[in-house]
């Protein structure tokens, strides 16, 4: 099989989907150096799609409101850009099927829904079980991927994938210190009690009772984070951690 040159990468979903999606893209371009990796991702997530060494090229996906229109725009983006395979790693029908009316040879993605219909390359996942971790799926889809380009993939690299300049991490715990004096001299921790729904998830008791475990081994100030859509759980959780 004649190896890809270009090859687009699909994770426009949620910010932490995507994160979890950097040791994909690690292995992939550490398998394929000269390969030109491309990645779909929504405008909010694009800024960290930029900081990703293991992405050559962003596409952010401007979704439209009429469903015709995006198709055809869609469709029309990832054709011009003449990419040999895809990779969905998050698949929904309006890529797949954009993806098919692009004519790319190998489209690669997990046998999920309607959305396999328009790929040609499928594999059995089960994500929905919450078996493994978010990233272990998306691995699995690249490492097939280089199996059918008849590949051995080669070892992982470890965490973490994402890293902070010492300097740049001690001003900004500095700044938030003096809007929450509070935290001085202590471990700050962010917890997001929230899901998107497209894993299992702990329950609200369950991230009480994880956060009342690591107080316990060390002086820590909790940030409890929500989305969109999330201030429900957040304030259950802070309720439970008041009482």
């Amino acid at each position: 099989m004649k190896k890809p040159k270009k090859i687009l990468v699909i994770r426009n979903d949620k910010l932490g989907d995507f994160m979890l999606a950097w040791p994909a893209f690690c292995l992939l371009k550490e398998q394929y150096p000269d390969v030109e990796v491309t990645a779909l991702v929504p405008e909010y997530t694009a800024a960290l799609a930029e900081q990703c060494e293991w992405i050559d090229k962003v596409l952010v996906d401007k979704k439209e409101a009429s469903f015709v229109k995006d198709l055809s725009s869609l469709s029309k983006e990832i054709k011009s850009n003449h990419y040999d395979c895809s990779i969905s790693l998050f698949s929904e029908l309006r890529t797949s099927l954009s993806l098919w009316f692009a004519r790319v040879k190998q489209r690669v993605g997990p046998a999920t829904k309607l959305a396999q219909i328009f790929l040609n390359d499928r594999v059995k996942q089960k994500r929905s079980q919450s078996i493994k971790p978010e990233y272990e799926y998306n691995l699995d889809l690249i490492r097939y991927f280089i199996e059918s380009n008849n590949d051995t993939p080669i070892k992982v690299r470890t965490a973490p994938y994402l890293t902070f300049d010492s300097t740049e991490v001690s001003a900004l715990k500095n700044n938030f210190e003096k809007t929450f004096p509070a935290c001085k001299d202590t471990n700050i921790v962010f917890i997001h009690p929230g899901t998107g729904g497209s894993a299992i998830n702990l329950s609200v008791d369950q991230y009480a009772k994880l956060i009342q475990l690591l107080a316990a081994t060390d002086n820590i100030y909790f940030v409890i984070t929500a989305g969109p859509g999330e201030h429900e759980v957040e304030e259950q959780l802070s309720s439970i951690l008041d009482d």
